[in-house]
């Protein structure tokens, strides 16, 4: 297999690069988390990798999870799988937009304030689970698929 080449120059001559990266909070706090992009060192050009855009993300988010006191990944997947949920079930019942659930789950964006203060809604009390299921309209996923149980995604 032939070495990556810089994107930039051509080079061969690729290395990992560290840094520290900042990022603001709602509230104003600066936060800080590492990043890791690949340098060229021939012409300097520096750029992410997909493996290194997704970490960087994931590392974004985390820093601004932990700050705001969000739930974390994990416990929206276990909350979901708790409740035998699919991911555009727990979608649907939140009202909102696709793929919103599995970049949660995924870390690579945080849930707003509003959504984690209903998620936690749903977690202290099953039964807001089922009282917004029942609410649901003819094309909501978790209304078609049957009752929030009805089957694994």
């Amino acid at each position: 297999m032939e070495r990556e080449r810089c994107p930039q120059c051509g080079a061969r001559r690729l290395q990992p690069a560290r840094q520290s990266r900042e990022v603001v909070a709602d509230d104003g706090v600066r936060l800080t988390y590492a990043d890791e992009l690949t340098a060229c060192l021939s012409c300097g050009e520096r750029y992410y990798k997909h493996q290194q855009s997704l970490a960087s993300s994931r590392a974004r988010a985390a820093v601004l999870r932990k700050h705001a006191g969000l739930l974390t990944p994990d416990e929206i997947r276990a909350f979901r799988e708790r409740h035998r949920l699919t991911q555009a079930q727990l979608e649907a019942l939140l009202g909102t937009g696709p793929k919103t659930v599995v970049r949660w789950e995924k870390g690579t964006v945080c849930q707003s304030r509003a959504a984690d203060r209903l998620l936690r809604l749903l977690i202290v009390n099953p039964k807001n689970v089922e009282f917004l299921a029942a609410r649901g309209g003819p094309d909501d996923p978790a209304v078609a698929a049957g009752s929030p149980g009805d089957g694994p995604r």
